[in-house]
Parts: C-alpha cells; structure tokens; sequence
C-alpha cells in the first residue's frame, strides 16, 4: 500500500475505474479492517500509521473525483494505470499509433491535459496534477523514440533500476517516477580539509565496495586512474553486457606554496598561487585515434620500430605502470626516483628518456605557460615526489613526476 503508485491502486480499484462512489466506499471499508493499526499485527507501528493515513486520504480524493465527474474519474484511472517512460506505455496512454507524428501526438497529449484539468479539486489535486505529468512525460518520450534515442536500453534500467545507495534522483529520467522530487543532500567539509568525491553510473554503480575502495586508496590522489579502474572493473562484472561504463572522481586539497607568506615582497602582486617552476621527469606513451597514424613529434625517441597504440589503450598501460611503482614499499624519495627513471628508460616514447643517468626523463625545470594547459596543471599541482595522475597532451599520454 506504502508503494501503490496512485489512490486508485492504493484502493484496488479497477482497470476500468471506479462505478461510481460506493464502490470506493465498499474498497475504503475493506481495506481499512486490514491495515488499521489497532488491528495489524507483527508490523511497525509507524509503517501501519502511514498505511492508514494513505488509503483514507485515497479514499477521499477517489470519492471527490468520482463525485464531480465520474467519466474523468475513470479517464485519469486509465491515465496512471500505463507507464509513459516506456514506449508501448506512452502510446497506450495517449492512444496513439508508434508511428504517430509530432502534431498527432500533440493533439492526443493537450486533449487529455484539458480532459483531466476539468476535475482540478482541491482534494484531489496531486492525482490530476501526477496525470497530467504523466501526460507530458508520454508525449517526450514518443519524441525521443522519433529521434532514434536507444528506448530499449531505457526501458531496460527502469526495469532493472539501481540501487538506492549508488543514485538518488539525479536526473536520469528512465529512473525517475511520475511526480518525482529532485532529494538533495549535502555535505560541509572544513577549510583546507582533503576532499575526494566520486561519481559512478550504469554498470559502475554496481560494483561491490572492496572494488571500489582498492584503487582509490592505491591511486590516492590520481582520480583519473581510479575512475578508469572502475570503469574497466565494471565492463568484466558476470551477467553483465555493458558495452560502456562511467565514473568520475576528483580529489580537491589546498595547494602547497613553496614560497614562506612573511618573505614574499609587500608591494609584489600575487598571481597565481603555487610555485613559479617546477623540476619534472615524465614517462610518455604515443597513441593516435583507430586507424590513424601517429601525430608528428619532432621530441619522439626514434625507435626501429614504434609501438601503435589507441588513447584507451595507452591509458590502460599507463594506469598499469602507475599501480606498480604506487604498489612499491616506501623506502625513501631517492628510490622512488631511481624506479621511475629505470621505467622511463625501458618505457618512454620522449626522447627525453635517452638522458644518461639520472637526466633520463628529466625534463628539466618548466616554467607556467610553457607547455600544454593539462600538462601544466597537472604538473603544478604535484607535490615533490608525487606522481601525477594520467595526463593527456597532443603527444600522448604522460605520467609525470616532480623532482624538484
């Protein structure tokens, strides 16, 4: 009774709607011997009290409705009885062909809106007002189905759904009910506190926790390389034909200075905060889109034979290098360095790793505005001996390490 989509269900009223008001009477005076709470036993009291109050405010707004104009009391029955998010629901509930055009489907959706507005009383005015949404809500949905929109995959989560703990009402409209409420939560976090928040939809939103919690604790301020973990985690889940999966993650913490306040000059304007350059080692991997060869780099190493691979798939390896010098024990920053400088000159696509030594990757000290903006943000927002998260430029795919 607490999940009835509507008063008539709440009452077990027909499909062909109520008679007349006896016949809400005689369902009220049924239903009410079961659910009142004097007489329900082994439930929560709380749950029988909202059950009572359900069925006699239903009865009440069937009862007026019925009273002022029986035939629209039973045209708003037909009315909720079909689901307009599907497209066999919305065609039944306009009473229109599949094929119906534009100006057919129009006609249908505003002659039932006008239809239903004739019985706008007070008592029942959340019921017409959920008919004549679901009125709406049919016509957009025969539109998106003309558009060509995957309906069946639509169909498919609202069938299927997802869990209440992975997605509240953010907008996906084949998840959404008729009449629905966008819930809003919040959260306050203190200044300067450590912030990381993640996203995941479709076949991510299913993934257990362990799954989620192991690579946003190795990858810790990497968000990128987490959320394409779950991605993929997502696509190899049993039971599953997902051809796509999504997640997003960001990770928000005060950026360091490397300048002390109280020795900054008092007439000197601040520009951007952080430092003014930075020391970088990178490990580069080049890819281009299916079937296209590789972009042009006068900074490529020059190799016999170079290794063709697509934005997805350097990813993919970047994201593996990552998880291994991340799963490293910590012994200290210098053999942090050595083990990156070592996989950049087994790895990396830049010349830069054909540095003798310790210059091997080193890219040497880089000032703001002289690479690409994602390499630059990505490589001032490092902290010393931090590597930075998957980074794309038009050469490729970088993993990034500040020495200096």
């Amino acid at each position: 009774m607490l999940r009835a989509p509507d008063a008539f269900s709440v009452l077990g009223i027909s499909e062909k709607g109520p008679e007349g008001t006896a016949e809400v009477k005689t369902a009220y005076k049924r239903l009410a011997l079961r659910v009142h709470p004097d007489k329900v036993r082994n439930c929560d009291p709380d749950d029988a009290k909202a059950a009572f109050a359900r069925l006699d405010a239903a009865a009440r707004i069937v009862e007026a409705l019925c009273e002022h104009n029986a035939d629209i009391c039973r045209e708003l029955r037909r009315v909720l009885r079909f689901d307009p998010f599907t497209v066999k629901g919305a065609c039944q509930l306009l009473q229109v062909e599949q094929d119906a055009d534009d100006s057919q489907v129009s006609k249908a959706k505003d002659d039932l809106k006008q239809k239903l507005a004739k019985a706008q009383l007070l008592e029942a005015l959340s019921e017409v007002q959920r008919g004549i949404d679901a009125c709406i809500t049919a016509a957009e949905t025969l539109g998106i189905a003309r558009q060509g929109a995957p309906g069946a995959v639509g169909e498919r989560l609202l069938a299927e759904g997802v869990p209440v703990a992975s997605l509240t009402a953010l907008g996906l409209r084949d998840l959404r009910h008729i009449g629905g409420r966008l819930q809003v939560r919040t959260a306050a976090y203190r200044a300067g506190e450590e912030v990381r928040v993640a996203l995941c939809s479709g076949a991510t939103a299913e993934l257990p926790l362990q799954h989620l919690e192991e690579p946003a604790n190795l990858c810790l301020w990497q968000p990128k390389a987490a959320a394409l973990q779950w991605a993929s985690q997502a696509l190899t889940l049993p039971g599953r034909q997902d051809s796509s999966a999504a997640s997003i993650c960001i990770c928000i913490r005060e950026r360091e200075d490397d300048e002390v306040e109280e020795e900054r000059a008092p007439k000197r304007q601040r520009g951007v905060s952080g430092p003014r350059s930075v020391r970088l080692r990178h490990l580069l991997l080049r890819c281009a889109e299916p079937g296209k060869p590789l972009p042009e780099d006068p900074m490529a190493r020059r190799r016999k034979v170079q290794t063709t691979r697509t934005p997805t798939e350097a990813e993919g390896e970047l994201v593996a290098l990552l998880r291994g010098l991340l799963s490293e024990p910590e012994t200290g920053d210098e053999d942090n360095r050595m083990a990156f400088r070592r996989l950049c000159q087994l790895r990396s696509e830049c010349s830069s790793a054909e540095g003798a030594g310790q210059l091997c990757g080193d890219l040497g000290w880089v000032s703001r505005g002289q690479s690409e903006p994602s390499f630059e943000q990505a490589a001032f927002s490092l902290r010393k001996g931090e590597f930075s998260d998957v980074t794309t430029t038009s050469r490729g795919v970088h993993l990034i390490q500040r020495i200096a």
